[in-house]
């Protein structure tokens, strides 16, 4: 049973007797699904008074099972915590199992808001994920937030979601987990993000060491210009799966067809082994009418975990003579390999047309740019013979 209008003193007993099969709570949030779901899991309060609040400050800082927090507008806006607020936040910063944190319709800039995202900065060596959800964020917000992205050297997602994050704050933003190599996920979806605030992104995704894997940009103000800098900032990244880019409205098909040329460039078949062969998404929600179906196609290539194989099957599905006049300097040595490569193409590219005929006339090329190599050894003896009594 979830409290309303009172904390509800089964939520209480859970949280100090530290029930194993308690892990998230929400405190001061209404999510309906949580009434439907029963998930034991889960539990929801409303702490109304002091006492409420340092009694739930000392219970959370004993509690060794809970792992994801949630606050929300009533105890994360401007919500006077009088006396009791150094008990409350003495309990948060002692609490070593809580790994995620979430923020909701919070003003960072004063309050409850800034004092919860400082006590867990100050803690924050523990926090894995953090969750901004219609925050705001003035300077003095700002400023709590990327001091705590900092010293969270640990985190592997961040989102900050409707926070009104314009290119001169994400700036701010990425120097403070600039040095995190752990993140994975970063999700600045629905704030007023343009080609400024791109050409800070592409530092991060241009990063040797980074592990972002998904990169959430969509609903910002990105156009072309932004696109073509983050297409760019992805020819040699081998990490990020997913660049949601999707209603940001001026971004047109010229700024899209940017990221074909990444995903699969066909000046040359080395260009093409050399493309990004890690990116499978540019959207949030599968949208046939927004991605050009060329891109979509590379993209779900790119889908195989055989990276290896999506290389090749790009190469013998864009280019139909497959010139190996390169190789001949390494005379038959490189025979061997060809063939070799050509039999993972059959195992990986059942689908491609006309793959024998490929195979064949590669080999075809290497018996006409070296016949000898390719004639019985007795019959270039014999032709070796001939030619030498013809010299005399």
């Amino acid at each position: 049973m979830l409290c309303r209008a009172n904390m509800d003193q089964e939520t209480y007993s859970r949280i100090e007797n530290n029930d194993p099969t308690l892990t998230e709570l929400w405190i001061d949030s209404f999510p309906g699904n949580l009434y439907l779901s029963h998930d034991r899991n889960i539990d929801l309060c409303r702490p109304i008074n002091s006492d409420d609040l340092a009694r739930l400050g000392r219970a959370i800082g004993k509690n060794t099972h809970l792992v994801r927090v949630c606050f929300g507008q009533g105890i994360g806006g401007n919500h006077e915590l009088g006396d009791t607020k150094p008990l409350f936040y003495d309990g948060v910063r002692m609490n070593e199992s809580i790994k995620k944190l979430r923020l909701s319709r919070c003003n960072l800039s004063e309050g409850a808001g800034y004092d919860l995202l400082k006590a867990f900065g100050e803690n924050g060596t523990n926090l894995i994920e953090i969750s901004l959800v219609r925050c705001g964020l003035s300077n003095r917000g700002f400023q709590a937030l990327t001091t705590t992205l900092t010293k969270c050297t640990g985190l592997r997602k961040i989102l900050l979601h409707m926070s009104n994050i314009d290119d001169e704050l994400l700036q701010r933003v990425i120097d403070a987990i600039g040095g995190n190599h752990k993140l994975e996920m970063l999700d600045l979806s629905s704030n007023n993000i343009g080609s400024e605030g791109c050409r800070a992104l592409a530092r991060l995704l241009q990063d040797p060491d980074s592990s972002l894997r998904v990169l959430a940009l969509d609903r910002n103000v990105i156009d072309d210009t932004g696109s073509f800098v983050l297409a760019n900032a992805l020819r040699n990244n081998t990490t990020l799966e997913e660049l949601q880019l999707d209603q940001n409205r001026g971004i047109t098909s010229v700024g899209l067809n940017e990221f074909y040329q990444v995903v699969c460039n066909t000046s040359s078949i080395l260009d093409t082994f050399l493309s990004n062969h890690t990116l499978e998404r540019l959207e949030e929600f599968e949208s046939e009418d927004w991605a050009p179906s060329n891109i979509r196609r590379e993209l779900d290539r790119n889908c195989s975990n055989d990276k290896h194989g999506v290389a090749i099957k790009k190469i013998l599905c864009h280019h139909q003579h497959l010139n190996v006049e390169s190789f001949f300097e390494w005379d038959l040595k490189v025979l061997p390999y060809a063939i070799e490569w050509f039999r993972r193409a059959r195992l990986c590219c059942e689908d491609i047309a006309n793959l024998d005929a490929k195979i064949l006339s590669s080999i075809y090329q290497f018996a006409l740019a070296m016949p000898m190599q390719f004639v019985p050894f007795a019959q270039r003896a014999r032709s070796k013979r001939k030619l030498q009594e013809a010299d005399k």
